[in-house]
């Protein structure tokens, strides 16, 4: 094989593999989601504290905070469906 064939052999290797990975991205943006997958809840990260340290992070409401004081809140986000 000549220096010449070589490089030729390996712009048309590139050039494929720039179509193929170019065709791979387009299949993947042209999908859209079934109704299961948009319908599926968000995974959870971390773990929900046990009733009774949730209990005793209810029961000060009643104190005051500073206006510098850090505080603490435990939330649980919910997912809203809308129609676009």
């Amino acid at each position: 094989m000549t220096d010449e064939q070589s490089k030729s052999h390996v712009a048309l290797l590139a050039f494929l593999s720039l179509v193929v990975f170019l065709g791979a991205c387009l299949g993947v943006a042209g999908q859209t989601p079934t109704q299961a997958q948009a319908q599926r809840r968000p995974r959870l990260v971390g773990t929900v504290p046990p009733p009774a340290v949730m209990a005793s992070a209810t029961s000060s409401r009643g104190e005051e905070v500073d206006e510098n004081d850090v505080v603490r809140v435990d939330t649980q986000l919910i997912t809203v469906p809308i129609q676009p």
